[in-house]
């Protein structure tokens, strides 16, 4: 018999000795995991009992089921909503909140990010799962791993196709409310329960901001040039501590905007950050306020009432769900495979959960912020994220005085799906449209032509100076000293994907003894949280955690290895070759993932690592080759305008007229 036996770091010994396996049999091992070691171990035991143990290199077929499906999986999530219909009405209006929003664009479904849940990294197994079934004429499949929802889709496929499973009563060390989060029964009671936690936890928060900050009566209406909603606390911190706001996010423009004598209300989306507290970064914030800065939190603008009226709505919704959730679960089909259970969490997040919860407190939030300090032009961050629906439907609601511009900070990948819409989505005519900004800035060429061949239009797309990326002029002019054999592993801001590159890294540094490994984890990453995802802790580690700046560590290394980071590409400006990690847990979404140059590599297991950072360390640097063709791919990202610091195209942008808007 053909057996495929799927696990990952959590399946113990014990559960592979349980294992009803004949001498005759042919087993294909699919591991979820990096861990060599562990595939290993497990290889070694079912290898005694049967006769032939293959391994499946599951990093490979797992990123490439995520290419084969990325497209049709936009077009199916476009196309959703219009397929169901609840009581007369498609799904966008079932989920209306008024005329001119609908929880559709505040959900996660609607959203598609994969960096904030593992949902389409779970299809993307699932689908490499199946297709492995195809291939070997499996038999029979056994699945020992910890993720209960591809459990869950998987065991429904292995039933429509008669296929005996068996799973594995394989459990993760988490915490409590780990644990609750991933129950997988009595959805809407748990979802529930996460709702109210949430609703409590957003009014605590609220109310230690209105503690510090007083009342919103120190905003001016009108009195501003430009509002700009910015995550916080980027910011310079020596400078904050003096009462000055700087934010590092928009470096050269602020300074722009503010020289001739012009303000700017900034409203600030707080976020973690490992460099300073909650409390820490309030007081920054208090104390430039007080020194003149028009600053102020999201969250002030949301009232007690409105919280009340939200939690009754995600109630209502909840219900209104769970109505509609078996038409819904139906249409999620691939081929052979339905895959609902995969999104199910996050379609009761979305529409009985604490998420929907925030997108209309989002909502709201900016309904009163339009009012009150009567923005006539606003700029944000523009990520294709749920809170900047919520931004332009709150707009168009106010009857749609402020301009918006959607200014696309970042590096781009082709796997950060939220980025990316269908055409028929981009140019639909119903009520309920995508929401869009008048305008979107990009940052370079490679972002502008990935909007443009969505089916953005000309007109509402522009490209400005890559503001967070402008110190690369100078790193690709300055001549490289010496390099030391220094590897630089770069940890995302995603604690899953983080937890997936530390685990394979792991695996293939501890026997390179004559090799420092550096740490570098991003600003809001909760490194704790990736180690414990990892199951390494930190002593363990044949590496330093640094916490210095990110060009600094680069600098003096000659190898980057990341997974999913924007600073794969500032790594090329500064003389390092990239080292991009295929992982089966956590796919590939690095911005150079697909672009061809011998500055890249991609390797998909512990072994290839090993021989790709050994390659690079003996091999012979070419200081001129590397920086012609460093310099070759970051103007395709970035635009950098060399001849001054001013970001002299994005202020023309900025305070020119919009002559039309298609709101």
């Amino acid at each position: 018999m053909k057996t495929l036996v799927i696990f990952d770091q959590h399946l113990t010994s014990d559960q592979v000795a349980s294992l009803s396996l004949h001498t005759e049999d042919t087993v294909y091992l699919f591991p979820l995991t990096a861990k060599i070691t562990h595939v290993r171990m497990i290889e070694g035991m079912i290898g005694n009992n049967v006769s032939r143990v293959e391994i499946i290199q599951t990093a490979r077929l797992v990123n490439a089921a995520a290419e084969r499906i990325r497209d049709v999986y936009i077009k199916f999530i476009a196309a959703l909503p219009h397929r169901i219909h609840c009581w007369g009405n498609n799904l966008k209006e079932y989920f209306a909140i008024d005329q001119y929003a609908t929880l559709w664009w505040f959900s996660l479904i609607a959203e598609k990010n994969t960096l904030k849940t593992d949902s389409f990294h779970r299809l993307a197994q699932l689908d490499a799962i199946v297709e492995a079934v195809r291939k070997e004429g499996i038999e029979r499949v056994v699945y020992g791993c910890s993720s209960g929802k591809l459990e869950k889709a998987l065991k429904k496929y292995a039933e429509r196709e008669h296929l005996p499973m068996q799973s594995l009563r394989v459990k993760a060390n988490k915490g409590i409310r780990k644990k609750f989060s991933e129950l997988h029964t009595l959805f809407y009671v748990k979802h529930l329960l996460l709702l109210l936690y949430f609703a409590a936890y957003y009014s605590l928060r609220k109310m230690r901001i209105r503690k510090k900050f007083g009342d919103l009566e120190r905003l001016k209406r009108n009195e501003n040039d430009l509002t700009i909603i910015s995550y916080y606390p980027y910011i310079d911190m020596p400078l904050a501590k003096q009462g000055v706001f700087q934010n590092r996010y928009f470096n050269h423009l602020q300074e722009a905007i503010e020289s001739p004598g012009r303000k700017i209300t900034w409203v600030l989306l707080s976020v973690h950050n490992n460099a300073v507290t909650f409390k820490e970064s309030l007081d920054y914030a208090a104390r430039c306020s007080q020194e003149g800065y028009d600053i102020c939190f999201v969250e002030e603008f949301i009232s007690v009432l409105a919280q009340l009226r939200n939690l009754l709505r995600m109630i209502i919704s909840g219900f209104k769900f769970v109505i509609a959730e078996k038409d819904i679960a139906g249409l999620h089909t691939f081929g052979d495979y339905n895959f609902y259970e995969v999104f199910r969490d996050d379609w009761y997040a979305s529409f009985s959960g604490y998420v929907g919860y925030l997108g209309l407190m989002y909502y709201d939030a900016y309904k009163s912020m339009l009012n009150r300090t009567g923005t006539q032009k606003c700029l944000y961050y523009c990520e294709m994220h749920a809170w900047e629906k919520a931004l332009i439907s709150a707009r168009n609601k106010e009857g749609g005085r402020a301009a918006l511009f959607g200014y696309q900070h970042a590096c781009v990948s082709k796997m950060e799906l939220f980025y990316f819409n269908d055409k028929e989505e981009i140019h639909g005519s119903d009520r309920y449209r995508l929401p869009r900004p008048d305008r979107i800035i990009c940052n370079g060429n490679r972002p502008y032509t990935y909007l443009a061949g969505c089916g953005w239009e000309s007109d509402r797309l522009a490209i400005a100076e890559a503001i967070r990326f402008n110190h690369l002029k100078q790193t690709l002019q300055s001549h490289r000293g010496e390099k030391g054999d220094i590897v630089v592993i770069g940890l995302s801001i995603n604690p899953e994907g983080s937890s997936a590159l530390l685990s394979l890294a792991y695996e293939a540094m501890r026997e390179l003894d004559e090799i420092e490994v550096w740490i570098k984890p991003h600003p809001f990453l909760k490194l704790e949280k990736a180690l414990a995802l990892s199951g390494i802790s930190q002593d363990d580690l044949r590496a330093t955690v640094r916490y210095e700046p990110i060009e600094q560590l680069l600098a003096d290394a000659k190898i980057l290895v990341v997974a999913e980071s924007s600073i794969a590409v500032e790594a090329l400006a500064l003389g390092c070759t990239v080292i991009n990690v295929n992982n089966a847990e956590f796919i590939d979404i690095s911005p150079l993932r697909g672009i061809e140059t011998p500055l890249v590599s991609t390797v998909s297991s512990a072994e290839e690592l090993q021989q790709a950072i050994m390659g690079t360390i003996n091999g012979l640097y070419d200081n001129k080759g590397h920086s012609e063709e460093a310099e070759r791919i970051i103007n395709d990202f970035f635009y950098l305008n060399r001849k001054t610091d001013v970001p002299e195209k994005f202020m023309s942008l900025l305070y020119s007229q919009i002559s039309s808007s298609e709101l």
